[in-house]
């Protein structure tokens, strides 16, 4: 069985074993051999296999804007984290899952590609605020170039944010591709814009976002982002809209049922 200590798991979790090794995690899988499986491995296996089915629900859910230049270690990280919220948030009773307001902090601010950290591209970065079912997302006043750093060659940068929101009891979805904007490569001030959408009560939501430099040119515009560079990160996860406390919650494996795309 698994805990959380600080930023890192330790322990058996499925079929590996967390460790700590010189302020870094370390994942090792278990040795092979007859052995004798326990009702808390079971517990880890089972638990570990949530996470992995739902960090991959939420991927392919924001894939549109985040496309397929994630890091190669971006699937382990998700995974990792959605471990710790997990193993915190699991009532061993019953064997179900209990969540608040902050559960899912841990996952504000992760980045899809650690090889272009977000915050080295756009320094002024966008806010969430909330009003009842009323969620508005804030993108603060841009100054090119002192707050949005282009590549070399690209002359514009389109600013996407997407919105998921999952019913944990029933497994279904809601996408919302909240807004965009495009900003030139030349020196300008960008007023401040927002966004707004109602939140589903009770739904755990995710709002992503994503930088994707073009290059014009006498064909037409050329993408830029690669596997080696392309910003983009979670900027809120959690019960947007929710109680103080959410649950019981089976967080049943597979694929979620899309019941809105806008």
């Amino acid at each position: 069985m698994a805990v959380v200590k600080g930023k890192f798991i330790i322990g058996a979790v499925g079929p590996v074993i967390y460790k700590i090794y010189r302020g870094q995690q370390v994942i090792t899988g278990k040795a092979r051999g007859t052995v004798k499986i326990s009702a808390e491995t079971i517990k880890s296996a089972t638990t570990f296999g949530k996470a992995s089915s739902f960090a991959t629900q939420l991927r392919r859910s924001v894939s549109q804007i985040v496309t397929s230049n994630y890091d190669g270690t971006m699937p382990h990280r998700l995974t990792r984290d959605i471990v710790r919220i997990l193993i915190k948030g699991h009532d061993p009773e019953t064997g179900t899952f209990y969540f608040n307001a902050s559960s899912f902090e841990v996952l504000r601010g992760f980045q899809f590609n650690i090889k272009s950290p977000f915050d080295y591209s756009l320094l002024e970065l966008p806010y969430i605020s909330v009003s009842d079912d009323r969620l508005t997302l804030h993108l603060p006043e841009i100054n090119v170039p002192k707050h949005l750093k282009f590549p070399p060659k690209a002359t514009s940068c389109n600013i996407s944010f997407s919105m998921v929101e999952f019913n944990l009891l029933d497994k279904t979805r809601k996408v919302t591709l909240l807004g965009s904007t495009i900003i030139a490569n030349v020196k300008s001030v960008i007023p401040a814009q927002e966004w707004k959408a109602t939140v589903m009560p009770g739904w755990f939501s995710v709002i992503a976002m994503s930088l994707n430099f073009v290059q014009r040119n006498f064909t037409g515009d050329v993408a830029l982002n690669t596997k080696e560079y392309c910003p983009a990160m979670i900027v809120s996860a959690g019960f947007i809209a929710a109680v103080d406390r959410v649950g019981p919650f089976t967080l049943q494996t597979g694929t979620y049922r899309t019941v809105y795309y806008k």
